[in-house]
């Protein structure tokens, strides 16, 4: 590509970015999320022992609701509709990713977690990130005090991210 790779325009920047890992204290971004999923499933390990979750991983008790439901609102403008599509979404990569894993074929648990499923164990932590993201922002735009024309700008933007 010449010099040409360099320009912002051709988008190769933004690919190796992505691509990239970003170094962190803790090690690359994909440690973090690993770390991540880890608590997500050790939660839902938790649940199927007949204990509470709380925290950020609470939303994960619902997971008997979404089981084989889908979401017959589609009005995306509407808060609540874009918050339920995406726990319902974090909740499907959770039971999709947790049953790749606790399947019996006779491959070992690390094989499974570093090599087969990897990618969508970032996956799951990345959605879960984002819920919890928007979820937050939405609950707090209830209890700002702003002014109107500043709240429906934040709203705006708060649906224009989930």
């Amino acid at each position: 590509m010449g010099g040409h790779g360099y320009l912002h325009a051709s988008e190769v920047t933004e690919i190796l970015e992505m691509v990239a890992p970003n170094v962190t204290l803790e090690g690359d971004s994909c440690v973090m999320y690993q770390q991540t999923a880890r608590d997500i499933f050790k939660s839902v390990g938790k649940m199927t022992k007949g204990k509470q979750v709380k925290g950020t991983y609470a939303y994960l008790q619902d997971i008997p609701n979404y089981i084989d439901t889908q979401i017959e609102n589609k009005d995306f403008d509407n808060v609540e509709v874009l918050i339920d599509i995406l726990k319902a979404s974090t909740i499907y990569q959770v039971i999709d990713v947790g049953n790749n894993l606790r399947k019996k074929d006779g491959v070992s648990f690390d094989e499974k977690w570093n090599k087969n499923n990897l990618r969508d164990i970032i996956k799951t932590a990345m959605m879960h990130s984002i819920y919890i993201t928007a979820q937050n922002c939405f609950e707090s735009l209830e209890t700002m005090e702003i002014s109107p024309k500043l709240k429906e700008k934040l709203t705006m933007l708060c649906k224009i991210y989930a």
